[in-house]
């Protein structure tokens, strides 16, 4: 038997999870994560060096960091470098880190968007006769959906998130087409 739906009751619970995340979803827990995964294509030789170094020259300061830190842990374990990587070294010793032009940085906003995606997942689990979107005439009428729900949790239980619903929908539509990994690799 599944008990009523409260949309007030939906929201404190959904902020709860959102809540739990809330140290994963700041702009710097998303750069460290990503400088991570970077580190790791590195090591994996699944990311070339001249990918990396092209990153660099574009301003991706996350891929420049990550890449120091893979030439010191190379360095620390005695093995040689590459000739590109021997040219990135000597330019890394006397150049401070590239810097992001100004503007959004889509890295910032990368595990904050990865949660709300999933907090949309688990609303639809715990409520499953909810939609995950509404459309105009259920918004008029004020039905809820996952979206709206998971949008007022996160600016609830989140320091600095203004989510619209919209901007949930989208971020969703993102993950589920494929274009966050689109906008991450440029």
């Amino acid at each position: 038997m599944t008990e009523p739906f409260g949309e007030e009751a939906a929201v404190a619970e959904i902020a709860t999870w959102a809540a739990l995340a809330a140290n994963h979803t700041t702009a710097e827990a998303s750069r460290i994560y990503f400088r991570k995964k970077v580190q790791q294509l590195l090591a994996d030789g699944r990311m070339p060096y001249a990918e990396a170094i092209r990153k660099i020259e574009c301003h991706h300061r996350d891929v420049d960091l990550a890449l120091r830190e893979h030439v010191a842990a190379l360095l620390t374990l005695g093995e040689g470098l590459p000739e590109e990587l021997r040219t990135f070294a000597h330019h890394a010793l006397f150049n401070p880190p590239v810097t992001y032009p100004k503007g959004r940085v889509t890295i910032d906003d990368f595990t904050r968007n990865i949660a709300a995606s999933v907090l949309v997942d688990l609303t639809l689990k715990r409520w499953p006769d909810l939609k995950e979107t509404r459309s105009r005439g259920s918004r008029r009428a004020r039905q809820p959906s996952a979206c709206s729900l998971v949008a007022a949790a996160m600016n609830r239980a989140l320091a600095d998130c203004n989510f619209s619903e919209g901007r949930v929908e989208q971020i969703v539509a993102d993950f589920r087409k494929g274009r966050v990994e689109q906008k991450l690799a440029s």
